[in-house]
């Protein structure tokens, strides 16, 4: 009997590394697959380098900052989900320009 507190170590290793090891990548990645953390979780694939540019009714264009919004978000191309979030950020938008990924387009606020 004294293999129970080995099996019982070995199997809260086997919860516990992977479990602080998506602590720490969605504290600072989201669920974006990297190297760095090989062991722990991933749900999806992220997408290639996305940019976001917003689109003013005078028809000035300016690059938009998504590091505020969930990791999540900017991690997996989410249809009009991010840019909608971005129209209510940025009242003075018409439409959002997304370039990259497997989703370009314009999108009207």
């Amino acid at each position: 009997m004294r293999s129970r507190p080995v099996v019982l170590a070995v199997a809260a290793l086997q919860v516990a590394v992977p479990a602080s090891m998506l602590v720490a990548r969605w504290s600072s990645e989201g669920s974006r697959p990297v190297s760095e953390l090989p062991a722990s979780f991933q749900m999806y694939s992220a997408e290639p380098p996305v940019t976001y540019t917003g689109v003013t009714a005078p028809g000035g264009l300016r690059r938009l900052d998504v590091a505020p919004l969930p990791p999540v978000l900017r991690a997996v191309d989410t249809g009009r989900v991010l840019p909608d979030r971005l129209c209510a950020r940025h009242p003075d938008l018409v439409a959002v320009r997304r370039t990259g990924g497997t989703e370009p387009g314009t999108f009207a606020c």
